[in-house]
């Protein structure tokens, strides 16, 4: 299983994210219970999410990484407290065009870095 091999062979648990209940009920769970089977320290979490910041919130189930800016920053907010050391953000579609033409996700990247700044110095104030 994976959470074994993280805890084995790995520095962090690098999971590909499709729901962060998964990760708070399953997720997080399992690699605690490897690393306590297994003796060893518990590795760094370290998730990857696709990030995908629309202009309008998406209601109902989604993705983590996908929605507006105040949903994929609420995420990133979430994933800190579930102990994330770091946050891989992909955009990559895995259609060949997505890596061709980086701009909409340099784009994506540049709103979420202002946004994190904006309520930085708004935290300051």
């Amino acid at each position: 299983m994976a959470f074994r091999r993280a805890v084995r062979f790995g520095d962090a648990w690098h999971p590909i994210l499709r729901s962060l209940d998964w990760v708070r009920r399953t997720g997080l769970p399992g690699l605690r219970q490897a690393a306590a089977q297994e003796g060893r320290p518990l590795p760094g979490f370290c998730p990857r999410i696709r990030l995908d910041v629309r202009p309008q919130a998406i209601a109902g189930e989604r993705l983590p990484g996908a929605g507006s800016l105040e949903q994929v920053h609420a995420d990133l907010v979430e994933l800190h407290e579930l102990g994330a050391e770091h946050v891989i953000l992909d955009w990559n579609t895995g259609e060949v065009a997505a890596t061709q033409d980086h701009h909409h996700g340099w784009e994506m990247l540049a709103l979420l870095a202002d946004k994190v700044l904006d309520l930085r110095n708004a935290a300051v104030r």
